[in-house]
C-alpha cells in the first residue's frame, strides 16, 4: 500500500496530496534509554510521495521519526540522526494511524513506571478541537461522550467519566465544604443556592397541626477544588456515577420543622448533574484528548423529590373564615452553620390551587436570621361547605325554635319539646365541629355561633 503507482483508490497514502502535520499523543514524558533521557517529538510531518529508504516515513520536527521496517513488518519509533530505535508496533499491512500499542525496546523504559513495557499511542492529523478516533478519523471534540457513537469503532464513547481523578486534590475531603478565608483569616462559607418546586399539597391535618407536601428540592453550588471532563451542552447528559458522587462534597440539609428533623439524602432517587457554563481546555499530550472544565465555573446541580409532613401552627380564631400560613424550613446541619450559606432563589407551585377544603393563595421563599431558607405557603379555607353543613342548618333550627315562642299558651307542650330538640341538635353540631379541630384555649368564631344557637331555644 506504499507503492508509488497508487493503484488502489482507497489507499490512505495516495490520498495525501499535500504535506500534513501529525501529532503523537500519549508518549511518556520521562522516557529513558539507560541513563539517557529520550526527547520524543510530538509533531511529525508526512510528505506524500516522499520515500525514505523505500519506506513511507513520518519526520519529527526535532529528534525522532516513525518509519517502516520491511524485514520485521513493523513500524519503528527511531532517532532522526542516529540509527537507534526506541519502540515498535507490529501491524499487518496498515499505517500507524490512530491508536496503537507500541512495545518498548530493551533498555528503554518510562521513569514514571519502570515495569511498563507497552504504551498506547495515538498518531493523527486531527486539529485542536477535534478528537482522534482509534482508527485515525477525526470528529469534533464536543461529540465525545455524547451517548452517540460518532466514531466507527465507538471509541468516542469510552473513558467518559465526568469527575477528573487526574486533577483530584490529595487533600480533598468529601465531608468538608469548599470554604475559603479572607484577609483577616475569617471563614468565607460555601454558597448553596436553594430552589423548590411544590408539586402538590397531599393533605392538611388540622388535628395533628401538620401539612403534607410533595416537593422537588434543587440545590446548586460550585466546588473550586474539582475539575470536570467531557461536559455536554445538554445538562441532562452530565450526570455523575455513584463512585463519583461518593468522592465529592454534597450539602446535607435539614428540614427543621419536621418531627424527626429529616435530612436530605444522596441516594438512587437523587440526581446530581454538572451544568456546562465555561469553555474547555485540553492537554495536547493527553492520549484520550480529554476536555477539562474548572469546577469554579461549572456548577453542581442536585435534585430530589420528597414527600414529608411539616409542622404548621394553625390559627383558628376565625374558623371557618380563617387564612393559614404554613412554612417549610430547611437549613444546614448545626455543625456546618459556619461553613455553608444558603441563598434562596425561587419557588414554584405546580399542584392544583383549589383543594377539598383550602385554596392556595400565595407562596414565597425567603431567608431567616438563623441561616435557614423558609418557603411560605398561604392557604385560605373554602367556607361554602361550612355554610351548607353547619351555618345554614343551624340557622333553620334557630328559626324553628323561635317560631315556637309565638305559639299560644295552650300549645306549651309542643313548644318545650321543639326547644329541647333544637338545643340537642345545636349541641350535636357543636361536638361534631369540635371533633374535627384541635383543642384550643381560645374561642373560635364558629364556637360563638354555636353557643349563641344553644342559648336561643
Amino acid at each position: 500500500y506504499w507503492t508509488e503507482d497508487c493503484s488502489h483508490d482507497s489507499c490512505f497514502y495516495c490520498q495525501m496530496k499535500n504535506y500534513k502535520i501529525f501529532k503523537l499523543k500519549g508518549i511518556c514524558r520521562n522516557l529513558k534509554k539507560g541513563a539517557k533521557r529520550i526527547a520524543v517529538d510530538t509533531q511529525y510531518i508526512f510528505l506524500p510521495r516522499r520515500i525514505v529508504n523505500e519506506n513511507p516515513t513520518w519526520i519529527g520536527t526535532y529528534n525522532t521519526m516513525i518509519r517502516w521496517n520491511k524485514n520485521e513488518t513493523s513500524w519503528e519509533l527511531c532517532d532522526l540522526f542516529e540509527n537507534v530505535c526506541y519502540a515498535t508496533m507490529d501491524v499487518d499491512n496498515e499505517f500507524p494511524i490512530g491508536k496503537g500499542l507500541w512495545t518498548l525496546l530493551p533498555q528503554v523504559y518510562c521513569k514514571d513506571d519502570k515495569t511498563k513495557l507497552d504504551m498506547d499511542l495515538v498518531l493523527s492529523k486531527c486539529k485542536d478541537g477535534e478528537f482522534s478516533c482509534n482508527d485515525g478519523t477525526c470528529i469534533n471534540v464536543i461529540q465525545k461522550c455524547n451517548f452517540i457513537s460518532d466514531c466507527f469503532d465507538s471509541s468516542d464513547e469510552n473513558m467518559c467519566s465526568i469527575l477528573s481523578m487526574k486533577n483530584y486534590p490529595e487533600s480533598y475531603s468529601p465531608f468538608m465544604a469548599d470554604i475559603s478565608f479572607d484577609e483577616k483569616a475569617k471563614i468565607i462559607p460555601a454558597t448553596v443556592n436553594i430552589s423548590m418546586d411544590l408539586m402538590k399539597i397531599i393533605g392538611i391535618k388540622e388535628i395533628d397541626m401538620k401539612i403534607e407536601v410533595k416537593l422537588n428540592l434543587f440545590m446548586d453550588w460550585f466546588d473550586t477544588r474539582l475539575t470536570w471532563m467531557h461536559l455536554a451542552e445538554n445538562t441532562s447528559l452530565n450526570y455523575l456515577f455513584d463512585y463519583e458522587i461518593s468522592n465529592i462534597w454534597v450539602p446535607t440539609l435539614v428540614f427543621r420543622n419536621t418531627e424527626q428533623e429529616v435530612k436530605t439524602k444522596t441516594d438512587n432517587d437523587s440526581l446530581i448533574l454538572i451544568d456546562k457554563v465555561s469553555d474547555f481546555t485540553t492537554d495536547q499530550s493527553d492520549l484520550y484528548e480529554t476536555t477539562y472544565f474548572p469546577g469554579s465555573e461549572n456548577p453542581i446541580l442536585y435534585s430530589r423529590t420528597y414527600a414529608l409532613d411539616f409542622l404548621c401552627q394553625f390559627e383558628l380564631q376565625k374558623y371557618p373564615f380563617d387564612t393559614q400560613t404554613c412554612r417549610i424550613i430547611i437549613g444546614p446541619r448545626n455543625k456546618e452553620l459556619n461553613f455553608v450559606k444558603l441563598i434562596p432563589k425561587k419557588v414554584t407551585y405546580k399542584g392544583p390551587k383549589k383543594m377539598m377544603t383550602y385554596t392556595v393563595m400565595d407562596y414565597d421563599i425567603g431567608e431567616s436570621e438563623q441561616g435557614s431558607v423558609i418557603i411560605t405557603i398561604k392557604l385560605k379555607r373554602m367556607v361554602s361547605q361550612h355554610i351548607l353543613s353547619t351555618y345554614l342548618p343551624s340557622l333553620c333550627i334557630l328559626i324553628i325554635a323561635q317560631i315556637t315562642v309565638y305559639f299560644k299558651a295552650e300549645h306549651f307542650k309542643t313548644s318545650i319539646p321543639v326547644a329541647i330538640t333544637s338545643m340537642l341538635v345545636m349541641y350535636t353540631l357543636n361536638q361534631s365541629v369540635s371533633s374535627k379541630l384541635p383543642a384550643t384555649s381560645y374561642v373560635k368564631f364558629i364556637d360563638v355561633w354555636l353557643l349563641f344557637g344553644l342559648s336561643q331555644p
